[in-house]
């Protein structure tokens, strides 16, 4: 997961359809151009995603598209509607749902490199 306050839509790879869940057609189709260096990517699917962070559990609505860098992306909508609050410096985010205050913090370098092992090894027996 990766949340980015520079972007102004939460996204999930299209990937998890692999999980089948219900994704649905979006209402109002259109066009994301900084997900990559081409014409851009068409949004014309949307799905509710329901998730599990130790306690803190949500569900929100994610546009669909093709995305290697994770499989889901909280951006502005989230951050908005959690009224998060990022510390910068320790790296951790702090929100708050349903009157409970949550701190989520990162993962470690080394953790991250080894999911992304872990990753490109699933990926290739895949292939």
């Amino acid at each position: 997961m990766i949340i980015d306050s520079e972007s102004c839509v939460n996204i999930v790879s299209i990937i998890l359809k692999k999980l089948y869940l219900n994704i649905v057609k979006h209402d109002r189709s259109y066009k994301l151009q900084w997900l990559n260096e081409c014409d851009g990517v068409m949004v014309t699917k949307q799905i509710f995603i329901s998730f599990l962070l130790e306690k803190y559990r949500d569900e929100v609505l994610c546009e669909v598209v093709h995305m290697h860098a994770s499989y889901l992306l909280f951006g502005r909508p989230w951050q908005f509607d959690r009224k998060s609050k990022d510390d910068g410096f320790k790296n951790k985010y702090f929100l708050k749902k349903d009157g409970m205050a949550y701190t989520l913090t990162s993962l470690s370098p080394r953790h991250v490199y080894e999911d992304q092992l872990k990753l490109k090894l699933k990926l290739k027996k895949e292939k």
